[in-house]
């Protein structure tokens, strides 16, 4: 859980790597369902490829997207039922959402343990600036604009930014032209 651009899908995507590699290991199959798909007809079988997952021995789905979905409240119905049906298998949930979309919708939802994603701190905006951008600006510059590039999704915008045009943006006008575009 977390807001937006703190990285709660690549965070899916890492764990579901790490799981996928340690597949010997673990016994346990990792399937990754984005949500985006989701629609009032469908059902979580709908979004699984794999038609003979139940057969495996140990399966973790990971659920991405839920605050990209309409109708919230039909996911979690149905994501009650599927659990419902499927209780006597060995199956663990990995959910994702936006701290307000759990507050409104899923804190009834009992068996899943909540993990809160944090935003990044100066150091780690240091350290991903240089090793990913290769960009080595000061603390002091960083701490100015800290509450702009603690999220991933940010601190990529505007290492690309600064890459492209020398430095950030100047202006609170520059920094939503920034924004606006990326998003259009």
């Amino acid at each position: 859980m977390g807001n937006p651009g703190v990285g709660k899908s690549t965070e899916l995507e890492v764990v579901f790597n790490q799981l996928w590699q340690n597949i010997d290991v673990n016994q346990e199959i990792p399937i990754f369902l984005n949500l985006k798909n989701f629609r009032l007809t469908t059902t979580i079988e709908d979004l699984i490829l794999d038609k003979e997952w139940t057969q495996l021995p140990s399966v973790i789905f990971i659920f991405d997207g839920l605050d990209e979905i309409a109708a919230i409240q039909n996911f979690i119905s149905e994501l009650e039922i599927f659990m419902a049906k499927y209780q006597k298998l060995k199956i663990k949930y990995i959910l994702s959402c936006r701290t307000n979309i759990y507050e409104k919708y899923l804190i009834d939802i009992s068996g899943f343990q909540i993990t809160h994603l944090k935003y990044l701190s100066v150091d780690q905006i240091k350290s991903i600036l240089k090793n990913n951008f290769d960009l080595d600006i000061s603390f002091e510059e960083i701490h100015t604009r800290e509450s702009i590039l603690q999220t991933p999704f940010n601190l990529d915008l505007f290492a690309e930014y600064y890459l492209e045009n020398g430095g950030f943006p100047s202006t609170i006008e520059e920094s939503w032209a920034l924004f606006i575009s990326k998003e259009v």
